[in-house]
């Protein structure tokens, strides 16, 4: 039976006209969101990393006498890596920027043999996690894990990775880069360091 002409419709169909127009507005609520979560997604893969910068506040400070053990257990000395500049890189295998860097970094180190030394600081890893990303970049320097409040965080103020410490031979801090290390920058700060070392300066 029709509705007659000023007559109000039934509640039962008024109220299943607004169910419909609001099960339309919750999809395309839904749909939004999802699409701006994507967009967001997308935007933040490809935007580049934030260039690294330098930070000398330590410069000059001589490195404290820390041990600590390598990821096969064989306890080692900071002060056992000396006669040529030190670069301590902290980083982490859940760190992103951390697997732009790995490869720059070994790879700058094939093309320099012998003329620096690194020691890898991993923070609040795993030793399996840890061992992966070693392969996968093939990192061919020792590695060390530790946390933010252990003695070789702390000892340098790091709070965040990556970052790297760049230590004259004779054990004093030079220069510290936070942030991913890009060909050039790694290749200053180590001539930075190797300059710390001439005479007169």
């Amino acid at each position: 039976m029709g509705i007659r002409q000023g007559q109000n419709p039934t509640p039962r169909a008024s109220s299943r006209t607004r169910d419909l127009v609001m099960t339309w507005v919750n999809k395309y609520r839904l749909t939004l969101g999802v699409g701006l979560a994507i967009a967001s997604l997308v935007a933040g893969l490809l935007m580049p990393n934030p260039d690294p910068t330098t930070d000398r506040s330590q410069a000059g400070t001589r490195v404290p006498s820390l041990s600590f053990a390598d990821l096969e257990g064989q306890p080692r000395r900071l002060e056992d890596f000396t006669g040529r500049v030190l670069i301590l890189n902290f980083f982490a295998s859940w760190c992103a920027p951390c697997h732009t860097e790995a490869p720059i970094l070994e790879s700058w180190l094939e093309t320099n043999p012998n003329r620096v030394q690194v020691l890898g600081v991993a923070l609040r890893d795993s030793k399996a996690k840890l061992r992966d990303f070693m392969t996968r970049y093939g990192l061919t320097f020792p590695v060390t894990m530790t946390t933010k409040e252990a003695d070789l965080a702390r000892a340098f103020n790091v709070v965040g990775i990556p970052r790297t410490v760049f230590i004259s031979k004779e054990g004093r801090v030079v220069s510290q880069v936070i942030g991913p290390l890009t060909r050039q920058t790694l290749e200053a700060r180590v001539v930075e360091a190797e300059r710390a070392e001439l005479p007169g300066r």
